[in-house]
Parts: structure tokens; C-alpha cells; sequence
């Protein structure tokens, strides 16, 4: 019984120490410097973003959000692009045959934001849709979709299932 504590007591000891050994100052440099992954918000939850005329704001915008996950103190330069490799990646998931819509329909006044990390987690890019023009035009929303993608300086610093938001219009 004696001896039996003993070694209880022993292997207690160990273990403490290694416990004790271990200490958050160790990890730090992991800690605080998670890459930067962004993202958009809404693709998070669908990444079609169907938007009237009645989403849009005075001025003809709607906004997308834009977050940055991780704890490094760098800034991280975000650029928004219309991408026609998603373009055709969306009709073949979705079984279509659309087009990326045309310049003349939309704009992105500041495709590039360069984000701080350390303060701002998320910003909201404006996105100019001119819904007027594209009805009185009378084209199809059907046959087009406009896929947005972020890119930044380096793929590691993108969350890749949701760095594309597919923007259809409805009338």
C-alpha cells in the first residue's frame, strides 16, 4: 500500500512538471500570427446573392462584406474581379449556361481595400448594379450571373470555399 503510493505520488509529480513545463509564452508566435483568411460573409451562408432593385440603396449600391479571420498584425491588400473561371465552375455545378454579366451593368468604385488586420475585421465593398439600364435594355436575368472573387497577394491568405459570391439579378 505504501509502495503504491509512492509510485501514485512519483508519476503525480511527473506529471506536474511536465504540465508546468508547458506555457502559453511557448505557443505565442503561433498564437498571433494565424494567417489572415478572407472572406465573403454572404457566401458563407449562399454563395448567390440575388439582388432587385429594392436591395439597392439610394444610390444604386449594394454593399458585400468582407472578413478577415486570424490575428496577425500585417495589412492585407484585397482586390475584388469579375471571374470567368467561376463563371463556367457555376454553370456546370448549377446546370446553366450563363454569361458574366457586362461591364456596362455593374461597378465596383474601390475594387481594392487594403485592410488592417489587427483593427478592422471586416469591411463592406460597394457594389453599383444598374438594374434600370439592364431592363430597359431587355436582356434576360436568367442568362446572367456575376461572380465575384477575392484575391489577395498570396491563395493562403483567401478561404477558398468562400472567396466567390455569384450576384443574379431579378426584375
Amino acid at each position: 500500500m505504501k509502495m503504491t503510493r509512492i509510485i501514485f505520488c512519483a508519476v503525480a509529480a511527473v506529471c506536474m512538471s511536465v504540465l508546468a513545463g508547458c506555457s502559453k509564452q511557448q505557443y505565442r508566435l503561433y498564437e498571433d500570427n494565424i494567417e489572415s483568411k478572407v472572406y465573403f460573409v454572404q457566401a458563407a451562408t449562399d454563395p448567390v446573392l440575388t439582388v432587385s432593385a429594392d436591395d439597392l440603396d439610394g444610390s444604386g449600391y449594394v454593399n458585400l462584406c468582407i472578413y478577415n479571420a486570424g490575428n496577425n498584425s500585417d495589412n492585407i491588400t484585397v482586390r475584388v474581379e469579375a471571374d470567368e473561371n467561376a463563371c463556367r465552375i457555376y454553370n456546370i455545378e448549377q446546370d446553366m449556361d450563363c454569361q458574366v454579366l457586362p461591364q456596362e451593368y455593374w461597378s465596383l468604385p474601390q475594387p481594392e481595400i487594403v485592410m488592417d488586420t489587427q483593427e478592422n475585421n471586416q469591411v463592406y465593398m460597394p457594389l453599383e448594379l444598374k438594374i434600370d439600364s439592364f431592363r430597359a435594355d431587355g436582356l434576360d436575368p436568367d442568362d446572367y450571373v456575376l461572380p465575384l472573387t477575392l484575391f489577395t497577394g498570396s491563395t493562403r491568405n483567401v478561404t477558398f470555399d468562400y472567396k466567390t459570391v455569384y450576384v443574379r439579378l431579378a426584375l
